[in-house]
């Protein structure tokens, strides 16, 4: 009686672990959220970490990743290693998953996680010149970029009044007309509404005057005598643009003004005798330009006079050295 008892027994044990080993080797899939990752707050073009040690742990044969949304094995080169590390190119929220595969014994489990990657502001820049020139149109020109986005406007404050509202766009001119320091503003926003803002100071100065062109010139001949010189030819050529003043001290010749004429001009009234101490003085001038001033001062001997040639500032009467 007992052995019919134990021999049942037995044959129930052997049935209950045939039914235990079929229900393991039934592969079975379960869902789990959360993989660690870092930084918490990534943003576009950060390497961002994932951890799956914990979900690969013993028994998992292979783990598998999905790093950019198109399925799980799609990309030869997605991990398959418990660690990881993606760089997001783009902003918003990207889902990350993980497949560990335990194979027969321990089944299938996914795990995944989204992650929120923040955009880069746009970085606004402008290139401009240092100085510039009071009337003439100055070029400004953005050379603002996006790390992960387009950009969407550039707008510019080129008055000061803190207004971007006085020019769109990559390029803009402007021409200011008043001397000093000027300040322009560039303002740049991105797609995702992002915005950086910049700003270029601008020194501003009146143009540098250009001489008469041709520059004139001054030609005197004449004879010494012992007690001063005889003016014998006095000349100026000058451009039709020129007026010549002419004046000589203490007192050899009224003083002389003409102007309009162009080419060579002959100054005969100081073609006369200058008396030792006499100075002769000429001035040629145009509005904006540099011009030319002459002269002869009387000092008797074998010298006769003493020249001196210089440049007259435009609007300026005191004679400058040329170059200066």
């Amino acid at each position: 009686m007992n052995t019919v008892i134990n021999t049942a027994r037995l044959a129930l044990l052997a049935a209950l672990t045939l039914v235990a080993v079929a229900l393991v080797g039934v592969s079975t899939a379960r869902a789990d959220t959360g993989i660690p990752y870092s930084p918490d707050a990534p943003r576009t073009g950060d390497t961002v970490a994932f951890d799956g040690s914990s979900a690969c742990g013993t028994g998992v044969v292979v783990c598998r990743w999905d790093l950019d949304g198109d399925g799980f094995g799609n990309n030869a080169d997605e991990p398959r290693s418990p660690r990881v590390a993606h760089v997001f190119g783009s902003p918003g929220p990207h889902v990350v998953r993980l497949l560990a595969d335990g194979g027969p014994v321990l089944g299938t489990t996914a795990y995944e996680v989204t992650v929120s990657v923040a955009d880069r502001p746009p970085v606004a820049a402008i290139l401009a010149p240092a100085k510039a020139v009071i009337g003439r149109a100055v070029t400004f020109v953005s050379l603002a970029r996006d790390p992960d986005d387009r950009l969407a406007s550039e707008s510019w404050d080129l008055d000061g009044d803190g207004v971007f509202d006085d020019a769109r766009g990559p390029v803009v001119k402007r021409t200011f007309t008043r001397s000093g320091r000027k300040t322009v503003a560039l303002r740049v926003v991105d797609a995702s509404g992002a915005v950086d803002e910049t700003r270029a100071t601008v020194v501003l100065a009146p143009a540098r005057p250009s001489p008469l062109s041709p520059f004139p010139v001054v030609r005197v001949r004449g004879e010494l005598l012992g007690a001063g010189i005889r003016v014998q030819r006095l000349s100026v050529t000058a451009p039709r643009s020129a007026t010549i003043d002419g004046r000589c001290r203490p007192s050899c010749g009224a003083a002389l003004r003409r102007g309009g004429t162009g080419g060579t001009v002959r100054l005969r009234r100081f073609e006369r005798y200058l008396a030792v101490g006499s100075v002769l003085e000429l001035r040629v001038t145009a509005p904006r330009r540099i011009g030319k001033f002459a002269s002869f001062r009387v000092v008797g001997g074998s010298r006769g006079y003493v020249r001196k040639d210089a440049c007259l500032a435009p609007g300026r009467t005191r004679p400058v050295r040329c170059g200066r």
